[in-house]
């Protein structure tokens, strides 16, 4: 059985989480083993790292490196910016904003604080 964290479904995307709450930036692992879980997932499910002391700088570049991304990183600068803005729809919103920058851009570590200059296509509708 796996150990997963946890997971949303927000058509058309899903994803699946995994938390590090650990005191020192997170490295390859956690990006590693919730990559091997995808593969095992439909073609659509998408995985998200939550690792609040961030990620190091080989990480970040292996990362960037998988194709396709399949796993979004996220910091605790990140979780705070998406906490202080509900108005345009909290965590939810900036998972489909980073997995919007992952698409355009090609990167799984867009920094959220780059959210406030999006326009109304990156909130949620309602």
């Amino acid at each position: 059985m796996e150990q997963i964290d946890g997971g949303v479904h927000l058509p058309p995307l899903s994803c699946l989480f995994e938390t590090k709450s650990r005191a020192v930036e997170s490295d390859i692992e956690p990006v590693a083993k919730l990559v091997a879980r995808l593969m095992r997932r439909p073609a659509g499910v998408i995985g998200a790292v939550f690792s609040p002391a961030g990620f190091t700088q080989p990480c970040r570049v292996l990362s960037r490196s998988l194709a396709p991304i399949t796993v979004l990183l996220w910091t605790s600068q990140d979780i705070e910016t998406a906490l202080q803005h509900p108005e345009r729809g909290g965590l939810v919103a900036g998972l489909l904003w980073k997995y919007r920058q992952a698409v355009d851009k090609g990167v799984p570590d867009a920094n959220l604080a780059e959210w406030q200059d999006c326009g109304p296509s990156d909130r949620l509708p309602g």
